[in-house]
């Protein structure tokens, strides 16, 4: 729960649950899908899949607002926890910084870059 988990500790993890169906049997959303699938962008891609989609997906597209979630930076406009510490300003404290960045559900995004984003899947960009 409080774990930082590697990449590779995840991915591990996540081999060791069965199936509960077999392939291309049914369609069943699963976070761990999503989370295993910026897995293999960073593998494939050689860099954090949050760069791969700000490189292929967010710059191309306009959206300069999105982002992946991190412990470090202040967003501007974010509704969010943060705390008082030595009178600065930080974010609060989260159950695990790795486990916020996985692909399951960790962007930052205002309503106007989904609207390009819809925009971009509309043209057939993606």
């Amino acid at each position: 729960y409080w774990a930082n988990y590697t990449e590779d500790s995840l991915y591990q993890e996540f081999k060791k649950r069965p199936l509960i169906f077999k392939v291309g049997e049914k369609l069943q959303y699963s976070n761990m899908g999503y989370a295993t699938l910026g897995i293999i962008i960073s593998k494939v891609a050689g860099k954090f899949y949050g760069d791969y989609l700000k490189e292929r997906v967010f710059t191309p597209l306009g959206m300069t607002t999105a982002r992946i979630i991190t412990e470090e930076d202040i967003v501007l406009n974010r509704a969010a926890g943060y705390r008082l510490l030595n009178d600065s300003i930080k974010n609060q404290e989260w159950v695990s910084p790795t486990i916020n960045t996985t692909a399951d559900g960790s962007m930052y995004v205002t309503a106007l870059d989904m609207a390009k984003w819809e925009a971009g899947l509309n043209a057939g960009n993606y």
